[in-house]
């Protein structure tokens, strides 16, 4: 299957959550996001195909979202799970978004064993 070009939309305002005017603070501009990832030829149906677009597109997010501030480490990596999140939802490929769900399904710990995925 043919896609053309789809990415990472995302809106970086948690730092303005905080109280400091990034502008104000001297810091890496924060405001909203956007940036292009082509998938135009990727074949959704082939597995490897599917990882290296997954890895394109965390990549991607993770370097729009980050603030280069030991600080906002936390607010970067939601900023970049969210911003990953949006592309898988956007590009709506079936193996692209089980393979997102799962390396974010939940983890749980039941005496010494981990059971990934069950929900309580």
């Amino acid at each position: 299957m043919v896609r053309s070009v789809y990415m990472v939309a995302l809106a970086s305002v948690a730092l303005l959550s905080a109280g400091v005017s990034v502008a104000q603070a001297g810091e890496k501009d924060r405001t909203a996001t956007k940036t292009v990832v082509s998938v135009e030829g990727v074949n959704f149906n082939n597995t490897a195909e599917v990882a290296k677009v997954y890895r394109q597109l965390k990549n991607t997010a993770n370097t729009l979202c980050d603030s280069e501030y030991q600080r906002y480490a936390a607010q970067d990596r939601q900023c970049a799970q969210a911003a990953l999140s949006n592309a898988v939802r956007q590009l709506n490929q079936p193996t692209l978004t089980a393979l997102h769900e799962s390396k974010n399904a939940p983890v749980y710990a039941d005496k010494g064993r981990v059971l990934a995925g069950l929900s309580q």
